[in-house]
């Protein structure tokens, strides 16, 4: 279990899951249809992504206040042999943006991990759309 939480605080969307099974394709069954799955979207030009680690309850907090223990970022999962340069804020390693329409041309699922020293790991994902 990590010591720290980690979560997308700009540039993305709730989106509700829809089930793309046909008669051919067997069916994700849903076992609260009031509660529908979601995930979070980003439109491949929206600017900027951000996502932020929460330590304490103090969101991206700043290097100084980590006691050397900084926070590192590295893609999972991604859909094509380029990936997005990761870096994180100036003087705040717990913080990462994405901007310029850097996901523009790169639509798919993404897996970004986010850890640090004795301190675990969260995996954060998402889809970029056009």
């Amino acid at each position: 279990m990590s010591d720290f939480s980690a979560r997308i605080t700009a540039g993305a969307n709730i989106a509700t899951w829809t089930d793309p099974a046909t008669g051919l394709a067997p069916s994700r069954l849903n076992p609260l249809p009031g509660r529908p799955h979601t995930y979070w979207l980003v439109d491949e030009l929206i600017d900027p992504l951000t996502i932020e680690a929460t330590v304490g309850g103090v969101e991206g907090p700043a290097d100084a206040a980590l006691g050397g223990r900084l926070f590192k970022w590295s893609w999972v999962e991604h859909p094509t042999a380029g990936r997005p340069t990761i870096t994180p804020t100036v003087g705040s390693s717990s913080i990462v943006s994405f901007t310029g329409g850097l996901f523009t041309g790169l639509t798919g699922h993404y897996t970004i991990l986010c850890w640090r020293d004795g301190g675990g790991a969260q995996a954060i994902t998402f889809e970029v759309r056009p």
